[in-house]
């Protein structure tokens, strides 16, 4: 179970980086070289662009060889009951709290809480017995590590990866 989530959490920031450098790419003057490296980058991280947006397969075709079919994992039932996520204040300067309104917390008792700088690399984990647990989930961050050394001021982003699926938020300390 554990290297499920770890694939799955893997899997979750590489897309989230994907989707960042498409963003940059479309924001450049597009040559018929940025383009093209657009859409490989979009086809090949499964990360919809402006290039590929129209792009709708049916199930009988198969367009990856090697992809592995993810359906199960993620309930589209359960990630919109459960999509009400927020941070305050964001910026935030010494403090940020990210709340998850969720109907059943004990569901997330094996999900990874991290939080990455923009180069993917965690810088802060969150213990899901140091978690607030009402009808949400709640979490504090100093932003500093576990170690407690400060952070430079910039984007990060909290992510929460479990069986049920996957979300993130983006975080500004200044």
């Amino acid at each position: 179970m554990e290297q499920v989530i770890f694939r799955m959490q893997i899997q979750a920031q590489k897309a989230v980086w994907a989707g960042l450098y498409i963003k940059d790419l479309e924001a450049q003057t597009q040559t018929n070289s940025v383009i093209s490296n657009i859409i490989t980058k979009s086809l090949s991280n499964r990360v919809l662009s402006k290039y590929t947006a129209f792009i709708c397969l049916e199930d009988s075709i198969l367009f990856c060889d090697d992809c592995a079919d993810e359906s199960s994992l993620v309930s589209l039932e359960e990630l919109a009951e459960d999509s009400v996520m927020t941070s305050y204040p964001n910026p935030f300067n010494d403090n940020v709290t990210i709340k998850l309104s969720v109907k059943n917390p004990e569901k997330y008792k094996d999900a990874i809480f991290t939080i990455t700088n923009i180069l993917g690399e965690t810088v802060y984990t969150f213990n899901f017995s140091d978690v607030n647990k009402d009808d949400y989930l709640e979490f504090n961050w100093n932003g500093k590590t576990l170690g407690g050394a400060e952070l430079a001021q910039g984007i990060y982003i909290f992510n929460i990866v479990s069986s049920n699926g996957s979300k993130n938020v983006k975080l500004i300390k200044q």
